[in-house]
């Protein structure tokens, strides 16, 4: 029963382990223009607040994608607040690690599931394979 859970919970884990929750930008031009995020949090000085998809600066104004793909321009300067999900150092190793210590347990189990040799097939000889082996004479 829990086997089947797994998956399930590693899907879960897996989908937002590397992205932090919804930071403040401290410099919105170049965050945008440099890291291209796929949405951002954005607080005008009116007050209102809405999420931007796939956001690009064009000189200073904002471009891009609002709630029902309607397409929105502003000049940033309007921006009190640009927010933006970002890759999380520490969530990002600890998933790394995870990965690797599952893998590492999951190769020690399919190897150790073989016969293993026994200390008393030492003693018989039909047990030991011998390789022919040709060794060229030195000339």
């Amino acid at each position: 029963m829990r086997w089947r859970m797994l998956p399930t919970t590693l899907l879960l884990v897996c989908t937002g382990a590397c992205m932090s929750a919804p930071k403040t930008v401290q410099q919105p031009e170049s965050f945008i223009n440099l890291k291209r995020p796929e949405r951002i949090w954005v607080t005008k000085s009116s007050g209102e607040q809405m999420v931007v998809d796939r956001p690009r600066l064009f000189g200073d104004t904002l471009f891009g994608h609002a709630a029902g793909q309607q397409e929105v321009w502003f000049p940033l300067s309007q921006a009190r607040l640009v927010e933006a999900r970002q890759i999380d150092r520490v969530r990002t190793g600890v998933l790394i690690g995870a990965g690797a210590t599952g893998l590492l347990y999951l190769l020690s189990q399919v190897a150790g599931s073989g016969t293993s040799a026994d200390r008393n097939d030492i003693d018989r000889p039909e047990m030991i394979v011998v390789l022919p082996l040709r060794i060229p004479p030195f000339r």
